[in-house]
């Protein structure tokens, strides 16, 4: 969760900046939270559920190839339909995608079980 976090506060500084100096490069703005947002939203995802089940769970490969899929029709396809502040950018598809594949190499991971015996 602390990776999440961590994310989470970096993507905000960067909106936060965005809003008001724009000091940093222009691909930071554009491409930098779609990166992080795979890692933010599947690190939440993940928190809520192993405490709503009470136990350790990490996402499969299929569950993670649906999740890029899900957010990638969503905002780049379905939303720049019927909003202007939304545009379609494969480039943010790929995004999403490196994103994913940064929670799957970094946070999902399964919980490790004890095998020493006393």
């Amino acid at each position: 969760m602390k990776f999440t976090c961590s994310l989470f506060l970096c993507y905000i500084l960067i909106k936060l900046d965005q809003a008001n100096t724009y000091l940093l490069p222009n691909w930071v703005y554009y491409y930098l939270p779609d990166l992080l947002c795979m890692p933010i939203l599947l690190g939440l995802s993940h928190y809520i559920l192993t405490k709503i089940t009470n136990r350790f769970i990490s996402f499969s490969l299929p569950q993670l190839i649906g999740a890029v899929i899900y957010v990638s029709v969503v905002f780049e396809i379905v939303l720049p339909r019927y909003s202007t502040t939304y545009t379609g950018d494969w480039i943010d598809i790929v995004m999403y995608t490196m994103g994913t594949v940064i929670y799957y190499t970094t946070s999902n991971k399964p919980k490790k079980h004890n095998t020493t015996h006393a």
